[in-house]
């Protein structure tokens, strides 16, 4: 991921709206500037920052959809494997007794 796009701060509020669902750039946009006024986002920024998760494998896009006439519209989804944490580890969970329990990988 460019060091630019790490270090903006739009990209952990891009990522939380993917973890609640899939969403094109138009739509992560929008709920950005409604779920917090205090950011200044664009579209264009928000467009290169997801280019730029995707490249770095924390996001993979669909095929463009076009839903009526509207254009086509590339939705991002979080991989797989960064639902598991960092590195697509799986954090321990803890037994009834609360021995730290070992995680599995995550099936392929």
């Amino acid at each position: 991921m460019p060091l630019n796009a790490s270090r903006n701060s739009l990209v952990l509020p891009i990522l939380g709206l993917l973890v609640e669902q899939p969403a094109h750039g138009y739509d992560i946009t929008t709920r950005l500037r409604k779920r917090y006024g205090h950011l200044s986002v664009t579209r264009s920024t928000v467009t290169s920052l997801l280019k730029a998760v995707e490249k770095a494998g924390m996001v993979s896009a669909r095929l463009p959809e076009r839903i009526g006439n509207r254009p086509p519209r590339t939705v991002y989804e979080l991989t797989v494997g960064r639902r598991y944490g960092p590195m697509g580890v799986t954090p321990p969970s803890r037994t009834r007794s609360g021995r730290v329990r070992e995680p599995s990988s995550p099936s392929p």
